[in-house]
């Protein structure tokens, strides 16, 4: 069997939905601080205590504002309690999920080194 000029319409692949249903789930966790990003359209690093870090999206702007005046230091091995948003949807040919810090409830500052002289 041969594919002729005239079957080529047949074989075109479908266009995907360009609007891919997202489910959206709220949940309060503990985050380990693993980096922080500044400026905007940066995420933040995070750990929640597995194996691997991932990036979320800071969008609680008083927590931000108050760390860039200095009135949260912030340091290595630094935790917070937020509100964390996670939006995921599906493509024909992607899963995709992005993480935003809603709101921070809590920090709590990490152990330091002692300086014993």
């Amino acid at each position: 069997m041969r594919v002729g000029q005239n079957d080529f319409r047949a074989l075109r692949v479908p266009p995907e939905n360009e609007d891919p249903e997202v489910e959206i789930t709220r949940r309060d966790a503990w985050l380990k601080i693993v980096s922080v990003h500044f400026r905007d359209g940066y995420k933040w690093r995070f750990s929640d205590g597995g194996e691997r870090a991932f990036t979320a999206e800071m969008e609680d702007t008083k927590f931000q504002n108050d760390v860039q005046a200095g009135k949260v230091a912030l340091n290595a091995n630094d935790a917070i309690r937020c509100r964390l948003r996670e939006e995921q949807s599906l493509t024909a040919s992607h899963l995709i999920k992005t993480l935003y810090v809603e709101e921070v409830l809590d920090f709590r500052t990490g152990a330091r080194q002692l300086n014993l002289l």
